[in-house]
């Protein structure tokens, strides 16, 4: 049955007009971001549509993994926060750690199209009204529409493909080919760094491990350490200009969890002063 209704919207058409939707909203939203540069602003509202813009600056860093792994692996709490990245590990160290069952798995379903209902240049919408001679806040509210449909068509999508993991199961295969494309099911291995780190000792964890840094920021605030003794393993590679379209509700949304977040971690310092006295 899963593969059926996975047959039937691509059929119908549907998941050529999500990827055409998709399309759309992304050269909109560029639009957007170029119309703003050019008039020097940096957030705008637009109340009519529900709809808030801004433009922010982002730094890529560079990370020395290793030492800043050896400095939290000295002060005990590298496994707990760091992941384990697979490629990291050879070949026979992952398959001991599979045989004592020492991984977890992730898996998802992938498609990989076939050209016949690749998007192409046969798209089912024509951009040129949408982007010629139109004012900013005409193309705002084109993205609004189309970011709605697309919304529903992903969804509809991903609730399709998550439908199909345990279909692939049942057929005990993680692969079928048809004529509309090739639908497969990945699994990624996720490894504990405790287990790397008791099976393998701590020179194959320090290279494996790989921070997660809203766990340090929480250790951090526990005081087991000052968020800038880590930032001194880090450099500033580039410096990127990224643009956000995104309606009122989510911003606020954003807004309250980092508020969330901050209340937290602020607990967790006041909580460690209080364990001093």
């Amino acid at each position: 049955m899963s593969y059926l209704r996975f047959q039937q919207f691509i059929e119908d058409g549907q998941y050529r007009r999500y990827k055409s939707v998709s399309e759309v909203t992304k050269l909109l939203k560029n639009s957007i971001r170029d119309d703003l540069i050019n008039e020097d602003i940096n957030r705008v509202v637009w109340k009519e549509c529900g709809v808030v813009g801004k433009l922010r600056t982002i730094n890529r860093y560079e990370y020395n993994h290793l030492d800043m792994n050896e400095y939290l692996f000295d002060l005990g709490v590298l496994p707990m926060v760091s992941s384990v990245k697979e490629i990291c590990l050879k070949e026979e160290e992952k398959r001991y750690l599979c045989e004592l069952s020492k991984t977890k798995q992730n898996e998802m379903v992938h498609f990989y199209p076939a050209r016949l209902i690749s998007l192409g240049s046969n798209s089912d919408f024509k951009l040129e009204p949408l982007m010629n001679d139109v004012s900013t806040i005409q193309k705002v509210y084109h993205w609004n529409q189309y970011m709605e449909l697309k919304e529903t068509l992903e969804k509809n999508w991903e609730d399709l493909l998550f439908s199909l993991r345990g279909w692939l199961k049942r057929q005990e295969t993680s692969r079928i080919k048809s004529k509309y494309g090739t639908v497969a099911l990945k699994s990624m291995k996720l490894y504990c760094p405790k287990d790397v780190l008791e099976l393998y000792g701590k020179d194959v964890l320090l290279k494996s491990s790989r921070v997660n840094f809203e766990k340090l920021k929480e250790y951090a605030a526990k005081g087991f350490f000052e968020m800038s003794e880590v930032k001194r393993f880090r450099k500033v590679i580039n410096v990127e200009q990224h643009f956000l379209l995104m309606k009122l509700e989510k911003e606020e949304n954003c807004k309250n969890w980092f508020n969330q977040r901050s209340n937290k971690l602020s607990e967790l310092s006041r909580e460690r002063c209080f364990e001093l006295f």
